[in-house]
């Protein structure tokens, strides 16, 4: 048997992620000067840095999560939290990682092409992942006293 055939995925077809929650607690008094606005401190509470906030023009949308941009300029959705590496200030090992996943596991992505040569990618989830979120409102982020 060949080894492709022997890594078939025996759980549930891959879905578009979910809304989930903010995944990290911040001080915003830590970012009084880096000239931040809610949608940044947003991408903060979901696990991007600065450096790549920065780097790849992050964002985040109530409705489709963060939004990471390539050096082409073309838009990567991540889901709505990520986990960088202890080392990875910048993000760019994630975003690698992210590149070689788009090529290795096509299956787990949802890509559309652009007349011009760019695409559109979205990160997709095994649907066993995915979780109903009672409250879908994250602009309602719950202030914790770090103190």
């Amino acid at each position: 048997m060949a080894p492709e055939a022997r890594r078939k995925r025996t759980w549930d077809p891959y879905v578009t992620p979910q809304w989930e929650p903010p995944s990290v607690v911040i001080d915003e008094d830590d970012y009084l000067f880096d000239r931040l606005d809610e949608g940044d401190l947003n991408c903060l509470r979901r696990g991007v840095t600065l450096g790549m906030l920065h780097e790849y023009d992050v964002e985040y949308r109530h409705d489709e999560g963060l939004v990471a941009r390539d050096e082409a300029y073309n838009c990567i959705y991540l889901g709505w939290n990520i986990r960088l590496s202890a080392d990875d200030e910048n993000g760019e090992v994630y975003m690698q990682y992210i590149t070689d996943d788009m090529t290795s596991r096509p299956d787990r992505w949802s890509v559309v092409e652009d007349d011009d040569g760019g695409f559109e990618a979205h990160l997709l989830v095994p649907e066993e992942e995915t979780f109903e979120y009672q409250d879908t409102d994250s602009d309602n982020y719950m202030e914790v006293d770090l103190d």
